[in-house]
């Protein structure tokens, strides 16, 4: 079976247990948003922009720094922007392959896995701390005797969610490079749905590692010292782009030209500073076909940059 085939089939099961689990986590309590079963006119009404978001860090840390952002592209553009928050990559794929969302802060491991581009436009990239290139790591717990790959075998691991580059795809990809599944080398594994929380579970030990990004590494290096005091990277990745900002591909050029314009100044916006800064965002910049090419062929697509 090819990866790509293994990484639907997976989303599927996944979508499916969470959608059974009568203790599925709630939706971030965002202020003014929107369920994917909205009426018709909300969802066709020039005068409403819906913005999907959803966030690698803390939803409780970043609701308020995206709402401080959409409340400034509202301003902007004269239009209510309600955001539309949603628990995992799956979810917001989907809503925008259904035409349920204007705008989205799109994970890059959700654009690299995206079925094709054709129902979005790429306006911009994020840049954190000087790069908009980032890498997985994977984690153990510092006093772990593995030092490389193969001395995970039988361990148990956290992954974030299957369509996450760093929180799953990418360490799955290494051990098909040795002839393994992650059924068949690990002997037990968990998704989080969040590499923070991934990270925690290697900290205080409920798992033995962890694949997640530099991004939230880099996180608790600033804000949790002794979550990452209590890890040691054994592997990084090589670099990839940052998640994209996407626009549904019937949006009319003009509006499509004007949130990008937006978009590449929100850091010269003095009220959104303190939101950037929160998202770990120095500033969004014009997208590289580069970036996003490598990035979808280490995932088995090959179409360019819109």
């Amino acid at each position: 079976m090819s990866f790509p085939l293994r990484i639907f089939l997976l989303l599927l099961c996944c979508l499916a247990l969470t959608a059974c689990s009568p203790d599925a986590a709630p939706d971030v309590d965002f202020r003014q948003t929107q369920p994917l079963g909205a009426p018709d006119k909300l969802r066709t009404s020039d005068k409403i922009l819906r913005i999907a978001v959803i966030s690698s860090l803390s939803p409780a840390e970043t609701a308020a720094h995206f709402r401080r952002i959409a409340d400034y592209l509202s301003q902007a553009t004269g239009r209510q922007a309600v955001l539309i928050p949603r628990r995992n990559y799956l979810e917001v794929s989907v809503l925008l392959r259904n035409g349920g969302t204007d705008l989205a802060f799109f994970p890059a491991g959700a654009f690299g896995v995206y079925p094709s581009l054709d129902d979005m436009h790429v306006i911009a990239a994020q840049e954190r701390m000087g790069s908009s290139l980032y890498n997985a790591v994977i984690l153990v717990h510092r006093d772990s005797p593995c030092q490389t790959l193969r001395d995970l075998k039988g361990s148990t691991v956290a992954f974030s969610d299957p369509m996450s580059y760093s929180g799953y795809v990418y360490l799955a990809r290494r051990l098909q490079e040795l002839g393994q599944t992650p059924e068949s080398f690990f002997s037990h594994s968990v998704y989080t749905y969040g590499h923070e929380k991934s990270l925690h579970a290697v900290a205080n030990r409920s798992v033995q590692c962890a694949s997640v990004s530099t991004l939230a590494y880099n996180h608790a290096r600033q804000n949790y010292p002794e979550v990452a005091d209590a890890v040691r990277i054994i592997e990084t990745s090589p670099a990839m782009g940052t998640g994209p900002v996407v626009v549904r591909r019937s949006m009319p050029p003009e509006e499509r030209q004007q949130l990008q314009e937006l978009f590449l100044r929100l850091h010269e916006q003095p009220e959104l500073k303190e939101a950037l800064k929160g998202l770990l965002i120095d500033r969004f910049v014009p997208p590289s076909e580069e970036w996003y090419s490598s990035f979808r062929q280490a995932f088995g697509r090959r179409e360019a940059l819109p």
